[in-house]
């Protein structure tokens, strides 16, 4: 997956070649970052969680860095098989070295970043101080940015994420819902047409939730229901209709039950 853009803001690879520029960028990222803090997860959050607590979600796919995922107690780790959501842009929950791609705690380098200064990788930096006392020529540091997938670079764990979406078609998922997803950059846009296909060929259903319509030339084939409306507004009309259900934002009580038709198994969410 490749490049993103925030609200308008476009965050481009090339900055964070120009040390000023750079420095620029990270402490626009950093007020994002204090924004994003402050933001508490949603009712559309909370059913996510709902099915991974009820073992019914194979896995979630999200577009978007602000970390609620995390706060609504999803885990995020790529690496680990059994990682609940994939934030294909990466997260601001962390600082990470292009070189060795070490990532770091970004709240304890927060005054740093303020100041505008480069931050060094801790982990180049030992190991080239290892280095020298070795009597070995030193290495290149890495300078610290923020995590995230800036446009025209790759996904850092492309490799592992490619796996897991191999691995959640091969699961043969039964219901693929589209969450207020934009669908406007072609990686996720190829993603998720790539799982409605999976989807359909097993019998089961997509289900688009937007304030706008899909591009009928796009998605005619490939989405069975169509839900034009705000998203957390669907979840509480959802929960309204399914009493068993209590979806708490970024929480939730009890499981969902029961669904129009036959209850998915295994569905997979992108947002």
């Amino acid at each position: 997956m490749a490049g993103c853009t925030r609200k308008g803001m476009r965050f481009e690879v090339e900055d964070l070649r120009d040390p000023k520029k750079r420095a620029q960028t990270v402490k626009g990222l950093l007020e994002l970052r204090h924004t994003a803090m402050k933001a508490l997860p949603t009712k559309t959050h909370g059913l996510i969680y709902m099915l991974r607590e009820g073992g019914q979600l194979q896995r979630c796919y999200t577009q978007n860095f602000d970390m609620l995922e995390h706060k609504a107690g999803l885990s995020t780790d790529i690496r680990k098989s059994n990682v609940d959501c994939v934030c294909l842009h990466g997260s601001l929950r962390h600082l990470r070295c292009p070189l060795c791609c070490a990532t770091f705690d970004w709240s304890k380098h927060e005054q740093s970043n303020c100041a505008g200064s480069d931050l060094p990788c801790p982990d180049c930096s030992k190991k080239c101080e290892e280095r020298k006392k070795q009597g070995k020529r030193s290495i290149t540091i890495g300078h610290l940015r923020p995590d995230i997938v800036f446009s025209g670079e790759g996904h850092p764990q492309g490799e592992d994420v490619e796996e897991l979406i191999e691995r959640d078609i091969a699961a043969c998922p039964d219901l693929f819902l589209i969450i207020g997803a934009s669908l406007t950059h072609s990686g996720p846009l190829k993603l998720a047409r790539k799982f409605a296909r999976a989807v359909g060929a097993q019998g089961g259903n997509v289900v688009y939730v937007n304030l706008s319509e899909p591009s009928p030339s796009r998605w005619r084939s490939l989405v069975d229901y169509v839900v034009l409306w705000e998203c957390d507004s669907w979840v509480r009309d959802l929960e309204s209709r399914k009493p068993k259900a209590d979806i708490k934002d970024g929480a939730c009580k009890r499981f969902w039950s029961g669904n129009v038709g036959n209850t998915p198994d295994n569905p997979i969410v992108l947002g």
